[in-house]
């Protein structure tokens, strides 16, 4: 296979227990289907300070223009791939194969994608508590909505004995 970057023959190469098609020159990396979840469950490669940061800003950044359109064709069915943001908010532009034959990674794509992945899996563990209260207030004032609006739409006796049989029937 040839790197849909540069045209350098792809070598074969070890990353986090997947086998990788990797270029020698651009150090980019092809995934076939399915490999980048099985990367991203694996987290025996640690990363520097600097890299996690890098990946971080990348996703408040704004994503370059020229990064929006992709110009590689996928190496095993030469069709042109799609330029997508991984999980919509990364930041990091890679680009996927039309017919799901797998993704490509520029230099350093697949390390901050693993970086902004395992960030943001700490955060959420770090925040689940804060976030379990949010959600069960919003759940809480969406009820009291509904209370509301039943209420205005229904004469008082009939909301009172309304109420009453909710109470008793736990709703």
């Amino acid at each position: 296979m040839n790197c849909p970057r540069c045209g350098d023959i792809l070598v074969t190469k070890m990353y986090e227990q997947v086998e990788t098609n990797t270029c020698p020159k651009c150090k980019g990396v092809w995934l076939d289907e399915g490999e980048l979840v099985r990367i991203l469950q694996t987290k025996e490669k640690q990363f520097d300070d600097a890299l996690i940061h890098q990946a971080i800003i990348t996703a408040f950044a704004g994503v370059p223009a020229d990064e929006k359109r992709s110009v590689e064709n996928c190496p095993k069915c030469n069709e042109l791939m799609n330029a997508i943001n991984y999980s919509y908010a990364s930041g990091v532009i890679i680009d996927r194969c039309c017919n799901n034959h797998g993704l490509w990674f520029d230099g350093n794509e697949l390390e901050k994608i693993q970086a902004h992945s395992e960030h943001w899996e700490k955060e959420t563990v770090k925040h689940q508590d804060d976030w379990l209260l949010l959600v069960q207030a919003v759940c809480e004032d969406q009820k009291k909505t509904k209370d509301l609006k039943r209420q205005k739409e229904m004469r008082p006796t009939k909301y009172l004995v309304n109420s009453i049989i909710r109470k008793m029937i736990g709703l």
